[in-house]
């Protein structure tokens, strides 16, 4: 038997759309403060939507693009300036994108997870257009389940086989269901 999200109504996200030379202020007010820059001469400006559903204290954000190739980065003078401090948990829904943060470089396609660190430099390149989802989790969440974090961040897991195939199909779910779950059930 379910819990009382069946019965609950459907609660909308929060949407943002933006698109052209207000797109990069609006995804840096969103997740954190990044940089960005274009990869490709274009005459079509970059387009995206954001979709937010809160749940406790993480954020389920869906971050939908359609354009050109793009990069954003978190470098380490934005990082010095800012009051974030959390996780992402990056879940490939469509489309493709490069993860690189310590090191490490995780080549996402459709299922795929990566995790980044906002207080640590990162980039994201898009080769194109791709519609991922995004849960900002506080750090404590994942710190005393992670031995070494800087081990972690930007390693692919692949969520077409063994734990990794679970943990996508969880995520899969669980972005099915946020309309239908209140915040509390986080």
């Amino acid at each position: 038997m379910r819990g009382t999200s069946s019965q609950s109504t459907t609660r909308p996200p929060t949407v943002m759309r933006s698109s052209g030379p207000s797109w990069p202020s609006t995804i840096s007010s969103v997740f954190v403060e990044l940089e960005y820059e274009q990869l490709e001469v274009s005459d079509k400006p970059i387009r995206g939507r954001i979709y937010q559903y809160e749940f406790g204290d993480l954020m389920f954000q869906r971050s939908i693009t359609s354009g050109h190739a793009h990069r954003v980065t978190r470098s380490e003078r934005l990082i010095r300036h800012s009051p974030h401090n959390n996780y992402f948990i990056g879940f490939l829904l469509s489309g493709g994108a490069v993860l690189s943060q310590d090191g490490h470089t995780a080549d996402l396609h459709p299922g795929d997870i990566a995790i980044l660190d906002s207080t640590r430099v990162y980039s994201i390149d898009v080769p194109k257009s791709f519609d991922a989802l995004w849960i900002r989790t506080p750090r404590y969440r994942l710190e005393g389940r992670l031995h070494d974090v800087s081990e972690v961040m930007a390693n692919k897991i692949d969520g077409h086989t063994g734990v990794g195939h679970v943990a996508s199909e969880m995520l899969r779910a669980a972005l099915a269901e946020a309309p239908r779950l209140a915040p509390q059930e986080a």
